[in-house]
């Protein structure tokens, strides 16, 4: 079983400002997973929690570490990913990432 895994830092811009917690983003930079795997393509996206200091960098780099794995077949049933990601928002993209019923 090979996958194609796709990682990239995009920045969707916002029709107007948007503000919380003393914070104001006019537009949301994130990373984008994509996992491609007979004829099936998952996606997930996600922007970080900031008072968390994750950012799209900081995941991406996350999914990097374990595209390998990843590309192998490797699931979230294998111990190796769930010791990877530090990030709750990385797994949340990595989930939504594997296409239809390869999540586990």
């Amino acid at each position: 079983m090979t996958r194609e895994v796709s990682i990239q830092l995009e920045s969707w811009p916002s029709i107007i400002p948007f503000r919380i917690s003393n914070n104001v983003w006019d537009d949301f930079p994130c990373v984008v997973c994509e996992i491609r795997q007979d004829g099936m393509t998952g996606r997930g996206e996600g922007l970080g929690v900031y008072y968390h200091d994750e950012t799209p960098e900081s995941m991406a780099a996350q999914l990097q570490q374990i595209s390998a794995a990843l590309s192998a077949g490797a699931d979230l049933a294998d111990d190796f990913l769930q010791n990877c990601l530090h990030s709750q928002c990385t797994i949340t993209v990595l989930t939504h990432s594997l296409p239809g019923s390869l999540c586990a």
